[in-house]
């Protein structure tokens, strides 16, 4: 059966998946120093401000149609063994809205260049959404055909060339935005260059015209351009309304506080990639049942150790940041603080995001979408004019954990639960972050937060040796499976 052989390489893929993961936050996290160390707050915030404009375009006129490719091509792919019908159908929506974005650009390219004060600004911005489409769509090809390895690898091998490019500048002594931003456009083509060898043409070829693909891709994805656009508020105002009240050196300094939470997320987020599929097949299935142990026991056991996690992060930043990046970024460590105290709730979102997309609640996710877009479009204006960039961290924190709930919500409607432990896990590290912006006696606190979760784990019972049944299900090696059975008699305190 499908959702078995789906099941069985979760462990296999996971890992992966997870290795690539941290090479990329090592490999970003060291494009980031050369950048603020090379740049300053100014350039960086330049930089930053580039990447917002050319992403509202991306995110509003192609990316909300992106998820369709892995929607209904995986379902294509395992009736089939092929995605042409998806493929085909998709590539005429792409055709238009590539070309209005195209003529968006060039009929704003003045605006563009002067907003930016790049020279020629609007040539980088079409160069950068004709490759990153590129890039978009063939990752998204190898989540529907579970080549999980190879999408992860994508973000890894792009951000590498980058940061050996970024050197090369940088020993010429080319070290302006101009050519860092040749360096960003030149590694994503040379990554697309790399990875469209391993797209297999059988799975694209011969060309249809589906007319039930087109409707079901277009009913299915142009909801979503609504909940795209609203993402981008969620990503971006924050660093337009800073630029409004404030300077480019407090766009660069909140923009690294914002590429640090980035990082962390990007580690929560594998969980969509390799569980979506899961969840698919399970309840195309109709095995609800598993996919609900899935929600009251694995859930709560990912999110608790995520907490764990980021309040150790947040225990340490304060000594990274400067360290790392700089003493001229050392106002990014309030922020980053505060933003990863919204991560911890953002987690919970990533967990519940494939039931959401497998019941096809497309209008549920927009509303949610909406509102965390207003909300922060409103926490925005009226806080970054009175406490500055940490107004719009506190904004943010606040939206993800709003949008988290949402999701957890509209989730256990759907399946019938009522499923909400996983929301204390903030306590601690809602601690630990106090302590750390005001100053308290960080031990005192740390043996606090400590001691509440031996609490969560004794008294919530999260941990039950029951649960290897869900386990069972994934094929790992025979030394994984005997080490998983006695953590879990380990911390099973029922």
């Amino acid at each position: 059966m499908e959702s078995k052989k789906d099941i069985n390489k979760i462990f296999s893929d996971y890992t992966i998946m997870l290795a690539n993961k941290y090479f990329f936050i090592v490999l970003a996290v060291a494009s980031s120093v050369l950048l603020t160390r090379t740049l300053g707050q100014g350039g960086f915030g330049q930089f930053s401000l580039f990447m917002m404009v050319a992403n509202i375009i991306f995110i509003t006129f192609i990316s909300w149609s992106s998820n369709s490719v892995l929607r209904f091509g995986k379902e294509e792919f395992i009736r089939e063994g092929k995605l042409n019908k998806v493929f085909w159908a998709r590539n005429i929506i792409i055709f238009w809205v590539l070309l209005i974005s195209f003529t968006t650009i060039f009929i704003l390219r003045a605006n563009i260049c002067a907003y930016l004060q790049i020279k020629f600004a609007y040539i980088y911005v079409l160069l950068y959404i004709l490759i990153f489409c590129s890039l978009d769509y063939i990752s998204y090809i190898f989540q529907a055909v579970r080549k999980l390895r190879l999408y992860s690898f994508i973000e890894v091998l792009n951000k590498f060339l980058f940061l050996v490019f970024l050197l090369v500048f940088l020993v010429l002594g080319k070290s302006k935005v101009p050519y860092i931003l040749c360096a960003l456009v030149v590694s994503q083509l040379l990554t697309f260059i790399i990875f469209i060898r391993y797209i297999n043409f059988d799975w694209l070829f011969p060309i249809v015209f589906d007319k039930k693909s087109l409707k079901e891709i277009f009913t299915f994805s142009y909801p979503l351009i609504l909940s795209s656009i609203s993402a981008y508020i969620v990503n971006y105002i924050d660093i337009i309304v800073i630029k409004k009240y404030l300077l480019f050196s407090d766009v660069g300094i909140y923009s690294l506080s914002y590429n640090i939470m980035n990082y962390f997320q990007q580690v929560i987020m594998i969980v969509i990639s390799v569980t979506g599929p899961i969840l698919i097949s399970l309840l195309t299935e109709n095995k609800k049942e598993i996919v609900k142990l899935y929600i009251t026991r694995i859930v709560p056991q990912g999110i608790f150790f995520w907490s764990m996690f980021l309040t150790l992060s947040i225990l340490a930043m304060p000594y990274i940041i400067p360290l790392i990046f700089g003493w001229g970024f050392k106002g990014s460590v309030t922020p980053s603080l505060i933003l990863l105290l919204g991560l911890v709730y953002n987690g919970i979102a990533c967990f519940y995001s494939g039931i959401l997309s497998s019941y096809k609640l497309i209008k549920e996710i927009v509303i949610v979408n909406i509102a965390m877009a207003l909300i922060n479009l409103a926490g925005d204006f009226l806080l970054v004019p009175i406490i500055g960039i940490n107004g719009a961290a506190i904004s943010s924190a606040v939206i993800y954990s709003l949008g988290a709930c949402g999701y957890m919500l509209v989730g256990n409607r759907i399946l019938g639960l009522k499923e909400y432990k996983a929301l204390i896990f903030l306590i601690p590290a809602a601690l630990i972050l106090l302590a750390s912006i005001f100053k308290f006696n960080i031990v005192a606190s740390s043996l606090i937060a400590a001691f509440l979760y031996y609490l969560f784990l004794t008294r919530l019972k999260i941990f039950r040796v029951s649960d290897l049944e869900f386990l069972g299900h994934i094929d790992m090696p025979l030394f994984v499976r005997n080490a998983l059975i006695k953590t879990y008699k380990f911390l099973d305190k029922s």
